[in-house]
């Protein structure tokens, strides 16, 4: 396997290439809004070079599908907030980029219930008390996330 490392102030990017398994992965560190955040990075390179993605969360997948629907219509409220922590220029406004509120939950002190539960903005008292399970909900499209349930 080759790998790209790429820090940049207390970021990480991480893209991987497994030529004989066929597929390439990219992590960053989290903190889509920060103005070198790899996140922006990554779904740049993603788009340009990847068929399907699978977007994680607490170390699990949270949203997989094919480029062009993830990027169309997101589905789990953690992609939804990712793709609009990305700068448009196309819509050139001067307003502040979009920021998933609250705090990134250490990875060995994660939440009960669905792992995104206490950043989400669409959160219901179910999130908290059952991790969902991930699931096909269109074709070639799967979520972990209870809107879906």
């Amino acid at each position: 396997a080759a790998d790209l490392v790429s820090i940049t102030a207390n970021h990480k990017l991480i893209y991987r290439v497994d030529p004989v398994g066929n597929y390439a992965y990219y992590t960053a560190t989290p903190d889509p809004a920060a103005p070198n955040s790899p996140e922006r990075v990554v779904f740049a390179v993603v788009a340009e070079t990847c068929h399907r993605v699978m977007v994680m969360y607490g170390g699990k997948i949270q949203e997989m599908a094919d480029i062009e629907p993830l990027f169309e219509e997101p589905l789990h409220p953690y992609t939804i907030g990712l793709l609009h922590s990305l700068p448009r220029p196309d819509l050139q406004t001067k307003k502040r980029l979009y920021n998933i509120p609250g705090t990134v939950p250490s990875i060995i002190n994660l939440p009960p219930g669905c792992k995104f539960s206490n950043r989400c903005d669409q959160v219901m008292p179910v999130c908290s008390q059952s991790e969902p399970e991930l699931r096909e909900v269109k074709p070639g499209r799967m979520v972990r996330c209870h809107l879906f349930s």
